[in-house]
């Protein structure tokens, strides 16, 4: 597409006669299965980690689904624990420092937390008002006073968090090294084999359709032999054959067609005329 655009400029500015790549079709490409560690491993590592702020930010990717940087990006406004939620608006730019819009309308969404979550960013918040934990309101994961800058909010760098923190917990497990993103593909599929719909996964983690949510996790969800089963069970009965209507009133279910029943009248019984007495 982008070389397309450029001969397409050109042939604008008379350098080209024609664009020779008008009309070339793009080889569909099949979706690229993503890797998707162990329940056991990502909650092995996230357990590992010691860093009050890190291990409170794994809680929120594992158990929330979010983007690295759409996490770091967190005001403790966006989190309502009473309502058991929080809100996505903006992702940060690790590069510049910019805080930008998400890229697709989906990606703003308010995304529902399990009750885990929100008791960790409960007792997270308490150590931080407390000065326990490393505070810097509003941001809900903000970096060490030592590492912030003057050009950038004063947000955990997510190279500092990969470096420092979750390679260290990778290793200590000893479980095949798999990186913080990979606890995004973690929530969905879990998810998915737990028999969630497909659409409110896609909501809950910002896709742009649910279309793509099913392309990259389909396999995740229940087996389709033994759930086509179900189907057809509920559907047709335990023995595979159509169940059979129930047969209406005054009709008589036979081997061949239902026909009507005869129903014989009963006879009326008449009343005797009574003989009149003689006389003596």
């Amino acid at each position: 597409l982008v070389l397309k655009a450029i001969l397409e400029e050109a042939r604008e500015r008379g350098l080209l006669p024609a664009n020779p790549a008008v009309g070339l079709k793009l080889v569909p490409k099949d979706a690229t299965p993503v890797a998707v560690p162990p329940l056991e491993d990502a909650l092995a590592v996230v357990r590992a980690i010691n860093h009050p702020v890190g291990r409170v930010l794994a809680d929120t990717l594992l158990f929330a689904g979010l983007r690295i940087n759409e996490a770091l990006a967190l005001r403790w406004d966006d989190v309502s624990l009473g309502d058991k939620t929080l809100h996505v608006s903006r992702s940060i730019d690790q590069l510049t420092g910019e805080l930008l819009s998400p890229k697709t309308k989906r990606g703003v969404r308010t995304v529902d937390l399990p009750d885990e979550l929100v008791a960790s960013l409960q007792a997270y918040r308490e150590r931080q008002l407390a000065g326990e934990v490393t505070r810097g309101d509003p941001w809900v994961f903000p970096a060490a006073a030592e590492s912030r800058s003057d050009s950038r909010p004063p947000v955990l760098h997510d190279r500092n968090f990969v470096n420092r923190i979750w390679n260290p917990a990778v290793k200590a497990v000893g479980c095949p090294y798999f990186s913080p993103h990979a606890l995004r593909h973690v929530y969905c599929s879990v998810l998915l084999m737990r028999g969630a719909p497909v659409a409110w996964v896609s909501q809950q983690v910002g896709h742009a359709r649910p279309s793509f949510t099913y392309d990259q996790y389909s396999r995740f969800l229940r087996s389709p032999q033994d759930s086509g089963r179900g189907y057809l069970r509920s559907a047709f009965g335990e023995t595979g054959t159509a169940p059979q209507p129930e047969p209406r009133r005054g009709l008589r279910r036979t081997g061949r067609a239902e026909r009507p029943q005869r129903v014989r009248p009963r006879p009326v019984r008449r009343p005797r005329a009574s003989k009149p007495r003689r006389r003596t």
